[in-house]
């Protein structure tokens, strides 16, 4: 399993452990003990530093009590001096900006030691198991976003980054190609895109940087879309629209819907494609 490391913003807080009381933690660590057969019975979480419109929810399974309500960032989640275990817990992202991160996390459980990274309030740990918690790790992340190129008439290849609009506006100028990757990459998430070309009609799916379209035949493409492979995906929405001759932009599409025209001899100019969080 890749261990993740701390970026620019990261988890900290503190746990309060059997025997131990309050310790604090910070940069995305491993909060608690590792074999010394110590619950965890509460903790705190927080974004530091803050990002504007993203705050953290945190629930947690307490033995004895089941599942605790929700606590807003800063709260603390569990129990103090009732000598009460924590079983699993979970974490999510709320705020209007929350659809651009997402947040991992990991626990350390009994007689079963580090189990699997889970995403975005999904549930981590066990229930009815009476297996106690002693070690967690959160960390958050940026979603990806997308890169690549376009192929435009009587210009070739312009790069493009952070998501941004590839193409022109206004110019009368076509796409007739173009390549889009994820940046950074994420394990297991993949990106495939199809295209409708004048003269040809649909292209078939390519992938990861491979080249839709082609270069020096001044055949235009009239649509296109995108969708994510692999067992990250469910992760993530992709969408992504274009700007198209005398329709200028046209709806937004997502996952595999068919954005543009067909059959109109209408090109396309320019395409935007981003990523968010579902």
């Amino acid at each position: 399993m890749a261990e993740h490391k701390g970026g620019s913003h990261n988890i900290e807080g503190l746990t309060h452990q059997a025997n131990i009381g309050d310790r604090s933690f910070t940069g995305s660590a491993w909060a608690g003990t590792k074999g010394e057969s110590r619950q965890l019975e509460g903790f705190e979480l927080k974004i530091v530093p803050a990002i504007p419109g993203v705050s953290l929810e945190y629930m947690c399974h307490a033995a004895d009590v089941g599942d605790m309500a929700w606590q807003s960032e800063g709260k603390f989640q569990g129990s103090r001096g009732a000598g009460r275990r924590i079983e699993g817990f979970a974490v999510r992202l709320t705020g209007p900006n929350a659809s651009h991160w997402e947040v991992g996390y990991q626990a350390h459980l009994a007689d079963r030691g580090d189990i699997p990274i889970v995403w975005n309030g999904a549930y981590c740990g066990t229930r009815g198991e009476s297996r106690r918690m002693e070690s967690i790790r959160v960390f958050i992340q940026p979603v990806p976003q997308v890169s690549g190129l376009v192929h435009l008439a009587n210009r070739g290849d312009v790069a493009f980054s952070n998501s941004s609009f590839a193409g022109t506006k206004g110019e009368k100028r076509a796409v007739e190609a173009f390549a889009l990757n994820i940046t950074p990459a994420v394990p297991d998430l993949g990106i495939e895109y199809m295209a409708h070309q004048a003269m040809v009609g649909d292209r078939p799916w390519v992938s990861n940087g491979t080249l839709q379209g082609t270069r020096g035949e001044s055949r235009q493409l009239e649509g296109f879309a995108v969708r994510l492979t692999g067992s990250a995906a469910s992760r993530y929405v992709v969408s992504y629209t274009g700007h198209v001759q005398d329709k200028g932009d046209v709806a937004t599409c997502t996952n595999g819907a068919y954005c543009g025209t067909r059959g109109e001899g209408k090109r396309l100019e320019g395409i935007h494609v981003w990523i968010n969080r579902a």
